[in-house]
């Protein structure tokens, strides 16, 4: 049997192996998905929502992780799969993705939104129930099925009075429009939705762990090197799967951050593998080390 090249590569990344160093530096830093059970799991159960039928108390869910543990990336792959289309009548969007604002108000969730529909900006003179009747209409217009909101924890930057406000919006929209609904944000977002009994017990939690060493992680970082255009095959041993861990503290985002840089320098030295001595040579800080170094200044 006649051996291909680069077999230790996923199929889509063999060819990107055969362009030169720059090419396949770069290349590291593209956009990617490694599927976990976790996320594939947590992925049809939020894609289940847009199967139900509407309901008074519709089902809904709370995803909730450390910073940087690939929330953001799930939800954009649950977004990914119901794109928007077109119709005669105009968009259909069975799903809507948002992020709650930074200073939050119901006056600028609402404009948020509208512009996440694509609708023109309405004034600044037109008051927030006038910005609420627009939001519905356009919600009831496209079809939506379920509605995702990023980084859900802002909304403890209100004041608590902000905060009633919003978790009673959650309630109104909810119920008015029997819409599912997806919350994502760090355990903070868990801490606001506690304070309101109902909605802790409408919005079922998803949550996505620290990463520690088992065979789910094995496979992760395997998934990961695999699709980085090496030359060589890197073998990541049990032993190697710890140090990242405890290097990066078991955070997706980070474990990529430090297995994407490690395989630059493999690249730019000719090693073509991530080994010992390629880790060695990465200058990576993981969470930690980066705020102890801060706080020295």
């Amino acid at each position: 049997m006649t051996t291909q090249p680069f077999e230790h590569l996923a199929p889509a990344v063999r060819e990107v192996a055969t362009q030169s160093a720059q090419e396949r530096a770069l290349h590291l830093y593209r956009e990617r998905w490694v599927s976990y059970e976790v996320a594939d799991v947590a992925l049809k159960q939020m894609l289940r929502f847009l199967e139900l039928p509407p309901n008074p108390r519709p089902a809904c869910a709370l995803l909730v992780g450390p910073t940087n543990n690939g929330k953001s990336s799930l939800l954009h792959r649950l977004v990914k799969s119901q794109p928007w289309t077109h119709s005669p009548t105009g968009v259909v969007a069975p799903i809507v993705f948002v992020e709650m604002p930074s200073s939050p108000t119901i006056e600028r969730f609402y404009r948020g939104l509208i512009s996440t529909l694509g609708a023109p900006s309405p004034s600044t003179w037109v008051r927030t129930g006038a910005l609420e009747t627009l939001c519905l209409d356009l919600l009831r217009q496209i079809g939506i099925k379920l509605l995702v909101i990023d980084e859900f924890h802002n909304i403890l930057a209100g004041s608590r009075s902000a905060q009633l406000e919003f978790l009673n919006l959650l309630r109104f929209l909810t119920n008015r429009l029997q819409l599912s609904m997806v919350l994502s944000g760090t355990e903070h977002a868990a801490h606001a939705i506690r304070t309101d009994p109902q909605l802790e017990n409408r919005f079922k939690p998803i949550v996505l762990r620290r990463w520690e060493p088992s065979d789910e992680s094995n496979h992760l970082m395997q998934g990961l090197v695999s699709s980085f255009p090496l030359h060589r095959p890197s073998l990541l041993g049990e032993a190697a799967v710890a140090y990242i861990l405890r290097r990066t503290e078991g955070t997706i985002g980070e474990v990529l951050d430090l297995l994407r840089s490690t395989a630059e320098i493999a690249i730019r030295t000719g090693e073509e593998c991530i080994n010992r001595r390629t880790f060695e040579l990465n200058s990576y800080l993981g969470p930690m080390a980066r705020r102890a170094k801060l706080a020295k200044l």
